[in-house]
């Protein structure tokens, strides 16, 4: 169908899913990752199963990173990256290649790029007042699961009072992220819940500007967290202070009075902010980013595909998703490829 393989730069979730989809119908791919193993920030999350599956998708990673390891028609070229020095956004045919290791670049054949790059999650660090790095027990989201995989309680145990403090680096103007993370509702209820089945008796609270509850499973996960007797409290407190007992405390408004409620842990649900480098993939194939500095697609009705005939986008460098989006979004760009071949669309 295709002379030579589909280069897909980034080893995340998007780029697996699409070499995986594109390699079920024939078509070889390159995939190019600039760390020693590719599975991105999907890899890393844990599973958040009850009696039942809460369907966080976090295991599709492993799978999929399976399939695409075991599949002939995908290479995995591990501690390497685009030379963007060296790209001519006129001929993907030839993609430039640097080692991390040695420095080297080489041309490789071609039919088409994908751009996989995934996002950076949003540093709490710098939010002072919420003293993420300062206080042990003020923890992000990303370092919970890190805890969840391992079954790491630390301090915790029955009896514990947590609290989620929801948009840490998302929604707000002043910090040039004002927008949605689309992710950090849905990874909340699950952890805990997660947390909920683990701690007996535990306290959970979640404080939110409000709940992003887009879909029936989300509204499933939301119904089943009241049925634990997890809080929800509409208002996301700005300082966490340690009082005399070692406990943290927060500030927040109830019933019109300000009120101290202290807690064992505090978890950061942390945004998704676009790669640092993403300005530089952009500049060099001449693309526009929109006005959240995320690549922007050809249109709103096909994110796949850019203004550069062969050049896709798949996954979170397009926008904020959560693991089912990016999946998602990633079978619409393999889709896309595969109907540009079928039409005998010069990649």
């Amino acid at each position: 169908m295709t002379d030579q393989p589909i280069t897909i730069i980034g080893g995340g979730i998007a780029g697996l899913s699409v070499a995986k989809i594109l390699n079920e119908n024939g078509i070889s791919c390159v995939i190019v990752e600039r760390t020693a193993d590719p599975g991105g920030h999907a890899r890393q999350w844990a599973c958040k199963a009850g009696t039942a599956c809460r369907q966080c998708f976090s295991c599709l990673a492993e799978q999929t990173l399976r399939d695409v390891k075991d599949s002939p028609k995908t290479l995995i070229l591990a501690h390497q990256e685009l030379d963007l020095a060296q790209v001519n956004p006129s001929n993907l045919r030839r993609p430039p290649l640097k080692s991390l290791s040695s420095g080297q670049t080489t041309l490789i054949d071609s039919s088409g790029l994908v751009l996989a790059l995934g996002f950076e999650p949003y540093d709490p660090g710098d939010k002072v007042l919420l003293q993420h790095g300062r206080l042990p027990n003020v923890r992000s989201l990303a370092e919970l699961e890190a805890d969840l995989r391992n079954e790491d309680w630390g301090s915790l145990a029955s009896g514990s009072e947590i609290a989620f403090l929801q948009c840490v680096g998302s929604r707000e103007a002043s910090s040039g992220a004002n927008y949605c993370s689309q992710y950090c509702c849905g990874a909340a209820l699950r952890s805990a819940l997660k947390l909920s089945d683990k701690l007996n008796n535990a306290e959970i609270v979640i404080f939110y500007i409000d709940l992003q509850l887009r879909n029936g499973r989300l509204q499933g996960l939301f119904d089943e967290a009241l049925r634990a007797g997890i809080k929800f409290i509409q208002g996301v407190p700005g300082e966490i202070l340690m009082n005399d007992d070692g406990k943290l405390e927060v500030i927040v408004e109830e019933n019109g009075r300000n009120t101290r409620r202290q807690f064992e842990r505090i978890i950061l649900s942390t945004g998704q902010r676009p790669p640092r480098e993403l300005a530089d993939y952009a500049e060099a194939f001449l693309l526009p980013l929109n006005e959240h500095g995320f690549i922007a697609p050809l249109s709103d009705s096909d994110t796949s595909r850019t203004a550069v005939p062969g050049l896709y986008l798949a996954g979170a460098c397009s926008g904020p998703k959560d693991i089912q989006m990016t999946i998602d979004h990633a079978h619409q760009t393999a889709s896309a490829i595969l109907q540009d071949i079928e039409h005998g669309v010069k990649l």
